[in-house]
């Protein structure tokens, strides 16, 4: 299995937010989410290529870690969700994300409190 350091696959996914979970890949499972005050719908898994494959410090390029999620998951190249912005939370007038705030998953339409 491939192994590299969390910098460095950060660096190679290039996600826009980088959710830490207790339970990997629980976002499969998500609606939606609200991310401090703020909510966004799933709109689906992320098709990944080989851009994840290139070491973006030194750019070489390697077949991991894209065979490793390819033998994962029954050769689906998909990890991690789009999100979409929904608006505030409640009319909250914050606009802006906050490094570690609370992040709440939905898993179905009966968990919106909007």
């Amino acid at each position: 299995m491939f192994s590299a350091s969390v910098d460095n696959l950060t660096d190679r996914f290039r996600g826009n937010l980088i959710i830490d979970r207790a339970v990997e890949l629980t976002e499969r499972e998500w609606h939606r989410i609200i991310i401090g005050k703020h909510e966004f719908k799933v709109d689906g898994p992320c098709q990944r290529c080989h851009m994840i494959c290139i070491d973006q410090q030194t750019g070489e390029k390697t077949a991991e870690p894209l065979r490793t999620i390819s033998e994962q998951f029954a050769g689906k190249m998909r990890f991690g969700i789009y999100l979409s912005y929904v608006g505030p939370v409640n009319g909250m007038k914050d606009k802006a994300l906050k490094v570690k705030s609370i992040v709440k998953p939905m898993i179905n339409e009966d968990d919106i409190s909007r």
